[in-house]
């Protein structure tokens, strides 16, 4: 009985960064509601279709995708209520290369959600 406790209490309390706290700063940067333009009508769509998976993947909140573990180098937990530093990090992240790997930063977060695509997903 008390292994079960101490699994419950360890699951209760695991906090993961998935917090809604990012996605609302998330959408004052880049979604206009007021907008008429059709294209950025369709963005609005994907992104409250998308939601937390704007950052994340998968069922489980502590599975980023690459433009969340992106964040998650600027970002924790503790940030959530700091909305002038999650704005920072945002536009910071823009300019980073979709690909760590890739030395010449031709495609970027930015370039992608100037795009009209989701910055994280293969889409």
């Amino acid at each position: 009985m008390r292994y079960i406790l101490c699994v419950l209490f360890l699951f209760c309390t695991t906090e993961s960064y998935a917090h809604p706290q990012f996605f609302v700063q998330f959408k004052k940067r880049y979604v206009y509601e007021e907008s008429t333009d059709p294209g950025h009508q369709e963005w609005i769509r994907k992104i409250k279709t998308t939601r937390c998976h704007v950052c994340h993947e998968g069922s489980n909140k502590k599975h980023r995708n690459i433009y969340g573990q992106a964040l998650s180098t600027l970002l924790n937990r503790n940030d959530r209520k700091n909305s002038a530093k999650i704005q920072r990090s945002l536009i910071a992240v823009e300019g980073y290369s979709i690909d760590p790997n890739d030395i010449n930063n031709t495609v970027t977060f930015g370039d992608r959600i100037a795009e009209g695509l989701l910055p994280g997903t293969g889409e």
